[in-house]
């Protein structure tokens, strides 16, 4: 049985552990624009308590034109959740 250096193969899996660059963040004004916030706002409250409600919340925060900073504090959730 050969022995393989630790090292060896690395370059084929660069891609996994290399930065992605994360989506351009547009302006509030055109973030969902086919989406009023009344409908945002009122799909967040009948919603089940879960991820999927905290991501409908940071859109109705991002939408009013919140930081994603301020939306992850708010929400308890990531960045990268909220993003």
């Amino acid at each position: 049985m050969q022995k393989h250096d630790k090292s060896e193969g690395l370059d084929r899996w660069s891609f996994l552990i290399s930065p992605v660059p994360k989506a351009k963040l547009v302006e509030r004004e055109e973030y969902l624009s086919d989406i009023p916030l009344e409908v945002l706002d009122k799909t967040h409250r009948c919603g089940k308590a879960g991820k999927s409600r905290d991501r409908l919340y940071a859109a109705v925060l991002r939408k009013c034109g919140r930081t994603l900073d301020d939306i992850s504090k708010i929400t308890g959730r990531d960045i990268s959740t909220v993003h």
